[in-house]
């Protein structure tokens, strides 16, 4: 799918090889937020660039099913994030990366690149 125009999508009705797709037409990577967390089941690996190990405390994250499930899926890159919703969830979760960030372009580009190092809570293991 090309994009030859600014439109507006609406992506929450695209079935995933869509959204997939779209996203590798516009640059963007494809990573799974909230695995696990319904109904944010990962369908098909195939059409996914990595997941998200959620660090929010008491988030009923299921990183213990996604540890389990990723080594099933070896292809697969990781990303952490805090999903913080308050000051208190500040710090849990992150990714390190090995040079300097400056917009989403080279975000995305290095995550298509390499498997960046996480920032986890004790409480999650890979």
């Amino acid at each position: 799918m090309q994009l030859s125009s600014p439109i507006i999508l609406t992506v929450c009705f695209m079935d995933q090889q869509t959204v997939y797709e779209l996203c590798h037409s516009c640059g963007a990577v494809f990573y799974q937020a909230h695995p696990f967390r319904e109904p944010c089941v990962p369908r098909n690996p195939e059409f996914l660039d990595g997941v998200e190990f959620n660090q929010r405390p008491r988030s009923g994250n299921h990183n213990d099913r996604l540890s389990r499930w990723v080594k099933e899926h070896p292809d697969l890159k990781f990303i952490s994030g805090s999903d913080c919703h308050n000051l208190e969830q500040v710090g849990y979760g992150g990714i390190e990366v090995p040079r300097p960030v400056c917009n989403a372009r080279e975000l995305a580009e290095l995550l298509k690149e390499t498997q960046v190092k996480l920032i986890l809570c004790e409480h999650t293991s890979l």
